[in-house]
């Protein structure tokens, strides 16, 4: 008896192993990011509030560091800020990690390029980047990039109707419509 349970957990055991060899080497699988989300939240006549998000997916059996996420946006391919975010976490295995990443950009950098904004009669914003895993994992930078359109908004138009009364004067009137 004694020898039929040793020779069980015998075969049992080189199953284990044989099943183990079977499976062969592990190949890392890269990790992905993508946008979530950009958009515009502000606009003053002193500068422009953007917001983007992107989420980066470990795609490893393996816990995987990052170091640091660049970011920018440009308009018509023109950059007008950059930005580095280091607060990175250690994502999970096969977990994500979600990096915000707000931008504000000075209105007189818009308007430095206001005669491509009124050919074009919208603004095109690219919001681009790469993620920098960890140099020990042995990855290579992963770019992200997605453009969004902003057009103009419309001007009012104005149409004299008439006048009536004495210029200078406050029974001066005019019509508008």
């Amino acid at each position: 008896m004694r020898k039929s349970i040793g020779l069980s957990l015998l075969a049992v055991s080189a199953l284990v192993f044989v099943a183990a060899c079977a499976r062969g080497p592990v190949t890392p699988v890269p990790p992905t990011v993508r946008v979530a989300e950009f958009r515009s939240t502000l606009f003053t006549p002193d500068y422009v509030r953007f917001f983007g998000r992107i989420i980066i997916n470990n795609n490893m059996r393996a816990s995987l560091d990052f170091q640091k996420v660049d970011s920018g946006m440009s308009l018509f391919d023109k950059d007008l800020v950059s930005q580095t975010f280091t607060g990175m976490q250690t994502v999970r295995r096969n977990g994500t990690e979600t990096v915000s990443l707000p931008m504000r950009i000075p209105m007189k950098e818009i308007l430095a390029q206001h005669i491509a904004v009124l050919a074009e009669g919208k603004m095109q914003f690219t919001f681009r980047g790469s993620v920098y895993p960890s140099e020990a994992s042995g990855f290579a930078p992963i770019p992200f990039s997605q453009t969004i359109e902003v057009p103009l908004p419309n001007i009012p138009t104005v149409t004299f109707l008439q006048t009536s009364g004495v210029p200078l004067t406050d029974q001066f009137h005019v019509w508008i419509g």
